[in-house]
């Protein structure tokens, strides 16, 4: 657990990085922007991962507490190595815990998009200076 937990960190750290390099092209912006808006990309990812954990927790405590009163209340036993159930109604799938992720808000998704939007922003009025510029000094004689 601790080296998945390192290995997660470091993942993280790693595609921040990336993402902060990619951000000084106006199209990466732009991606980064599309992806925050309709709420896919890293962010879904990192919520995947919390989702997943969170499920898989909750199934293994379900699981070894319906196991626990199967053999306390004597609807089971050991042998031979296994566990042998008597009342073979002892399975309710309802009872199982359900994967469930949870959706960002619109506000989390157009948080995640402004520091990108506005990057676009600042870019296109550069550019557009720049090119401004370029055409005044041009000498059409």
């Amino acid at each position: 657990q601790k080296l998945e937990e390192f290995y997660q960190d470091r993942l993280a750290s790693q595609v921040s990085m990336t993402q902060n390099l990619a951000r000084l092209s106006p199209s990466a912006s732009f991606l980064f922007a599309a992806t925050g808006l309709a709420g896919t990309g890293p962010f879904l990812s990192r919520q995947f991962v919390a989702a997943r954990e969170r499920y898989q927790k909750a199934y293994q405590e379900q699981q070894s507490s319906m196991f626990r009163t199967l053999y306390q209340s004597g609807r089971a036993q050991f042998a031979n190595g296994r566990m042998e159930v008597k009342d073979r109604d002892w399975f309710k799938p309802d009872e199982l815990p359900r994967f469930a992720m949870v959706a960002e808000s619109l506000g989390d998704s157009l948080s995640l998009a402004l520091f990108d939007v506005l990057l676009l922003a600042v870019a296109n009025v550069v550019f557009f200076l720049l090119a401004f510029v370029f055409f005044l000094r041009y000498d059409v004689t």
